[in-house]
């Protein structure tokens, strides 16, 4: 009799938890989110009169809602870019920026996959890390964010 019970409490404890994304996906709520990060925009070459435009970045962080996390991303001058945050769960925010520090949410993989919402980053503080043959250089943007996401 025990032994029924305990199973019979195990296999609704299951059902429970197994439903709990398919709720998420279908009642998705909005949080607050904060981020903060160091931003290495690399190959900036102050030969050319673009500044050898598209930059590559990699981002390192910590995220409310991601944990620990990388990004990549280009950018198509200081004010354009486009990347991909990875959440320390390998689940995927996609994200698009055409204001520079207003970072917007557009999609994701695992619990992100209909995200949306997204940041306004202030920068504290840069610095050169390396400049390289010909003039290029790459520059690390410590910034700090606040906004919301919605998943």
């Amino acid at each position: 009799m025990k032994s029924t019970k305990a199973s019979i409490l195990f296999v609704l404890v299951v059902l429970v938890f197994a439903s709990l994304p398919v709720q998420a996906k279908d009642h998705p709520v909005t949080r607050p989110f904060k981020i903060v990060s160091d931003l290495t925009v690399i190959g900036i070459d102050l030969s050319d009169p673009n500044y050898g435009i598209p930059w590559v970045g990699a981002d390192q962080g910590v995220s409310s809602e991601t944990g620990n996390f990388v990004s990549v991303s280009k950018w198509f001058n200081e004010e354009v870019g486009f990347g991909i945050m990875y959440a320390a769960n390998g689940d995927q925010i996609f994200w698009v920026t055409t204001v520079g520090t207003t970072i917007i949410f557009t999609g994701g993989t695992g619990r992100f996959e209909n995200v949306s919402g997204g940041f306004t980053a202030t920068e504290s503080s840069d610095r050169i890390v390396s400049p390289g043959p010909n003039g290029t250089l790459s520059f690390v943007y410590h910034y700090e964010g606040e906004g919301s996401i919605t998943y």
